[in-house]
């Protein structure tokens, strides 16, 4: 290739550059190589027939291999909405400790306990009945209000924990244009490239997306690329192209890449010559020839560098590939154990603060309690001098 290109349209001045150009320009007889036949193409040179076959897929990072922000269990709910529901949170707390604190169960409570006297036990009351219905009513209010919003959580939540699933679920174009978690590029030139470029509809779409994204998405080499998608841990890039290729780059060590979508379009690579060339009909008797003799399969099943070829995905990576890892959960165990070790400080300092300003306070009255307290042989002993009492005196 003299100019280093397959050949693409100049559209501001209509000409081809590539191996298209020395074709027209008469500076070559055929163009070999990964030569996608389109009919703007077509209008300048003539195409043998296809030599080759396949689809185009999408390269993604393998989710085994992901690691998604630990803390993106929170994305089911806006910022603001977590700070509505603590202060709520706060509020009702207050006015649980007010409700509690005017109900006369709860100073007979503290006078058993001899935290208040009985003098408290029996005259604190402040409209009893209606502060039952009041505390109820609360009661019943938070178990509904908290069922909504676990239920609003819960069904978001699936989603965020399958950030890195989604370049899993694209089967098609449609599917890819319809999600916005993965940035999808190719290399710049490639088949895969011109063949978005020169397309229309839906194709034209994905050109169109990777094109006039705000990042660059596209890379000058398919070495690039695979570099990029590896470096990207939260598994938010991805390329698309020729499926062979692509399982060219995913087979090489270190085995973290994935092939994923079922088609993102279909791809036949053919030999170009000049328009009008007699060259075309016998190279298309020749190409026929050897798929017939399977000479062409042959080739395309050459493997090379079989040392630094992975050995394939164990049981749990295929599983991973839908299923929760520990990656995708470990906001839930960061959550568990910072709330463990709360309560072990809360715990602490509780213990700590009635120790050094209550602790004799607290004894006395344990040691009250337990004097007051008849033991079982003490209650028996009574009981059966109270029958011999009666029975003397009958």
């Amino acid at each position: 290739m003299s100019r280093g290109q397959y050949g693409s349209l100049d559209l501001s001045t209509g000409e081809w550059n590539g191996m298209i150009r020395d074709l027209i320009d008469g500076d070559a007889d055929v163009a070999i190589g990964a030569l996608t036949e389109m009919s703007a193409r077509e209008a300048d040179i003539d195409f043998t027939i296809p030599w080759y076959r396949n689809q185009i897929k999408l390269l993604i990072l393998h989710p085994s291999w992901s690691f998604e922000y630990p803390f993106s269990i929170v994305y089911p709910m806006h910022l603001t909405a977590w700070f509505t529901l603590l202060a709520g949170f706060i509020m009702v707390c207050a006015l649980v400790a007010l409700l509690g604190h005017f109900s006369p169960y709860e100073w007979r409570r503290r006078a058993e306990r001899g935290e208040a006297t009985e003098e408290e036990s029996q005259t604190f009351k402040l409209h009893s009945r209606s502060t039952v219905l009041v505390t109820e009513d609360l009661v019943r209010f938070l178990f509904w209000f908290t069922l909504c919003i676990v239920f609003i959580y819960a069904f978001n939540l699936n989603s965020v924990f399958k950030f890195s699933k989604t370049a899993i679920r694209v089967k098609d174009t449609h599917d890819l244009l319809f999600q916005d978690i993965i940035n999808f590029g190719a290399v710049r030139f490639s088949p895969s490239y011109d063949f978005y470029r020169y397309n229309e509809g839906q194709y034209r779409q994905v050109f169109d997306r990777m094109l006039n994204s705000d990042q660059n998405l596209l890379e000058d080499r398919l070495e690039d690329a695979v570099y990029r998608i590896r470096r990207q841990w939260d598994a938010r890039y991805a390329i698309v192209g020729e499926e062979r290729i692509l399982q060219y780059a995913a087979d090489r060590k270190p085995c973290r890449l994935f092939i994923t979508g079922k088609t993102l379009g279909r791809i036949a690579f053919s030999m170009a010559t000049p328009s009008g060339s007699p060259l075309r009909d016998q190279l298309s008797y020749a190409i026929r020839l050897l798929q017939e003799r399977g000479e062409i399969d042959k080739i395309l099943e050459m493997s090379f560098s079989d040392n630094l070829r992975c050995s394939g995905d164990s049981i749990w990576e295929n599983e991973t590939k839908k299923s929760f890892t520990i990656h995708d959960l470990q906001g839930l165990y960061y959550l568990l154990f910072i709330g463990m070790a709360g309560s072990a400080i809360i715990f602490v300092i509780e213990w700590l603060v009635n120790a050094l300003l209550f602790g004799n306070g607290w004894q006395r009255r344990s040691a009250g309690r337990t004097q007051s307290r008849p033991t079982q042989n003490q209650a028996f002993v009574k009981s059966g001098q109270g029958k011999d009492d009666n029975r003397d005196w009958l």
